[in-house]
């Protein structure tokens, strides 16, 4: 789904999606991960005042990929 378009779980809802200008920044704690979005159970755990908005990326939320059978050896 697209920022603003239609929402598969209701049609009644407005869609209008309005970007806001980030200037504060909080860590979270969720449970999955999709895309660019924060899915299912995520939480506010506190405020990061020592944080700028600039240094929280997608990049920080991206599993690594790893080899499995290496944690076998």
């Amino acid at each position: 789904m697209r920022r603003g378009g239609p929402s598969r779980w209701s049609t009644r809802r407005s869609a209008q999606w309005v970007p806001l200008k980030p200037e504060l920044v909080v860590e979270v704690c969720y449970d999955h991960f999709t895309g660019d979005r924060f899915r299912h159970g995520t939480r506010l755990l506190r405020w990061r005042p020592d944080k700028a908005p600039l240094q929280c990326t997608l990049e920080q939320v991206k599993q690594q990929k790893s080899k499995l059978m290496a944690l076998l050896d």
